[in-house]
């Protein structure tokens, strides 16, 4: 058998329709947050982890050139896969004439910072878009091969309307990547639950497995189990057969998932391209768990391991699991993991085995809960989802009208936070800031920031922005003390910017509406006055559905609150700020 054959049999054109419309439902805002990079700290989009579009062309010069200070968060296969989709735009660029002397260091070479720096984001927004379609194809064909075409249906549905596919499908994380390998090894793996473990299957599954380990190492734990269910599967068929487990056919179909996987692990990784590189991203991956681990990382909140800590970390990973999934498809979930028991559906048992490995490292390891972390469970549960689903639909009976009124109400659920969120995305509060400031900014003028610069409003080349106090990142806990509100007020002595902008980030607390790196004195003295800056402009998010519960993202990203505060002279009266939208019922905090 080969994979033409298995789509065949799932009919092809079922997963066309499929992709086509989980593209035309992710394609919308797509372009949010791109950078408007009229200046050096202006060149990265707002989304955190949001590594587009200059680290894949810095990873890629990175293999040829070293430079210790590439970024070492994640492996490569993600910054190779957009630096692909990147060549044909970048060769353009050389031939027009519009890269010469390319550079590090802002505008790198570009004769047009601003247009291509926002084009390079476009096309790397493309891979997470056709990643993401992949993903809600994955489930289509996944659930055709463990049940039937109707049942596939409602899994892809259940799939797409995920909440963080929303948000993920439009940013360069590299989690959306790392889910669609996830998805198809899942997909490769209940082909071979269902309809036996050959070579050819093998290879499929390795490959896809190998490329999500690539992305992100955490992708591992999906696949830990896999090998012993294999293992036991292949040995009770060949008892079954009275076949020799030392002949070659029998370990043939392991050689082709370990070879595959090793393969393209090894290469998706720069294991092979750029070892040096690859031995210290490993070294920063376990000094940054242990740090996690031991709640050394400021913007996490991490669970010790105490019977206290192991409830409470229990009780947020289940509270994320069901905001990626809403109430409706948590219910719909927990019903059909009931009916594969009670109908001793084996093989569905087995799919969901990776999701359980999943679980289990996530908990013993990290201790702390994202939204994004739990994307792969929410996938496997949307099979269990469309299990429920199906049982007695469209029927007049009392189940039939349940299952029905909670699948109705489950899908509606996605996708209104869905579309609220495209709204959002769309509405985001840094373009009516961005509105506001071009009507009163002069050339020349000086704006000042905290915390991270990729929150940012667009801004014209002209206008000069600045932090009042060093920013180190949210790994590091800010200074809030008395100097550091001393070392911000002698900056603005110093210097009098003419704007202080406040706009949470990364390193926001939960619910805190300035940036970590603000002291709380500073900024209860811009909302009072009692510096020389008066709050001039406010905008708030507006959701679209004021009634609707929107799960909150990990991190202040979309449309957060914008002050812009204006320096006066003391004798100056107060001037009454403008505002936009109002704050915001169940909006991403």
């Amino acid at each position: 058998m080969n994979w033409r054959e298995g789509i065949a049999a799932a009919d092809w054109r079922g997963h066309a329709c499929v992709f086509l419309l989980a593209l035309a439902l992710f394609l919308p805002a797509s372009w949010w947050g791109a950078p408007h990079a009229t200046g050096p700290d202006r060149v990265n989009p707002w989304g955190t982890d949001d590594a587009m579009p200059m680290v894949p062309l810095a990873e890629i010069h990175g293999v040829f050139k070293p430079d210790p200070s590439r970024n070492l968060g994640y492996p490569l296969l993600h910054p190779f896969l957009v630096g692909v989709f990147y060549a044909p735009y970048m060769a353009w660029l050389f031939l027009t004439g519009q890269i010469s002397a390319p550079s590090g260091a802002y505008p790198f070479g570009l004769a047009n910072p601003v247009g291509t720096l926002y084009v390079l984001t476009l096309i790397a927004r493309l891979v997470s878009l056709l990643c993401a379609a992949g993903v809600v194809v994955c489930a289509y064909d996944a659930a055709g091969v463990l049940w039937d075409r109707r049942r596939a249906i409602w899994a892809a549905a259940f799939a797409a309307v995920s909440f963080p596919m929303f948000y993920y499908s439009r940013t360069g994380n590299p989690d959306i990547v790392l889910l669609f390998f996830t998805a198809a090894a899942l997909a490769a793996y209940g082909r071979i639950l269902v309809r036996g473990f050959t070579p050819w299957r093998a290879a499929w599954l390795g490959i896809f497995g190998g490329a999500a380990v690539a992305t992100k190492e955490q992708a591992a734990a999906s696949f830990i189990l896999i090998p012993v269910v294999l293992l036991w599967l292949s040995l009770r068929a060949a008892r079954a057969e009275g076949a020799a487990i030392s002949s070659w056919n029998f370990w043939k179909p392991f050689c082709a998932a370990a070879g595959a996987c090793l393969a393209a692990f090894a290469l998706g990784s720069g294991l092979l391209v750029d070892p040096q590189r690859f031995f210290a991203h490993m070294d920063f991956a376990r000094q940054r768990m242990h740090a996690l681990s031991t709640g050394d990382v400021a913007f996490f909140q991490s669970y010790p391991n105490t019977w206290v800590g192991n409830f409470d970390l229990a009780q947020a990973l289940l509270a994320d699991l069901r905001d990626c999934i809403n109430p409706w498809g948590a219910a719909l979930a927990v019903a059909g993991l009931v009916l594969v028991i009670k109908f001793r559906e084996s093989h569905v048992l087995l799919f969901l085995l990776p999701a359980v490995s999943y679980l289990a490292v996530l908990f013993t390891t990290a201790r702390v809960a994202q939204l994004r972390y739990l994307m792969p469970v929410a996938f496997s549960a949307a099979f269990l989802a469309a299990r429920a689903a199906t049982l007695d639909w469209g029927k007049r009976s009392q189940l039939g009208k349940l299952t029905s009124a909670f699948t109705i109400l489950a899908l509606a659920s996605g996708l209104l936070q869905g579309a609220d969120l495209t709204y959002a995305m769309l509405s985001d509060t840094r373009y009516a800031a961005a509105r506001w400031l071009d009507q009163h900014l002069e050339p020349g003028d000086a704006i000042d920031y905290f915390g991270a610069n990729q929150k940012l409003p667009p801004l014209p080349a002209n206008v000069t922005t600045a932090r009042p106090i060093e920013f180190r990142g949210a790994i590091h806990k800010a200074r809030t003390d008395e100097s550091a509100v001393r070392e911000i007020l002698a900056s603005w002595e110093r210097r009098k910017p003419g704007y202080v902008l406040i706009i949470p980030d990364h390193s926001s607390a939960p619910g805190i509406e300035y940036p970590a790196t603000c002291p709380p004195v500073i900024f209860e003295g811009l909302i009072t006055g009692e510096f020389e800056y008066r709050l001039a402009a406010e905008f708030q998010p507006a959701p679209l559905f004021s009634w609707l519960y929107r799960p909150p993202l990990d991190y202040p990203t979309v449309s957060p609150a914008v002050r812009i505060f204006r320096r006066v002279e003391i004798s100056t009266a107060p001037e009454k700020p403008e505002s936009a939208g109002k704050p915001a019922v169940g909006a991403a905090r």
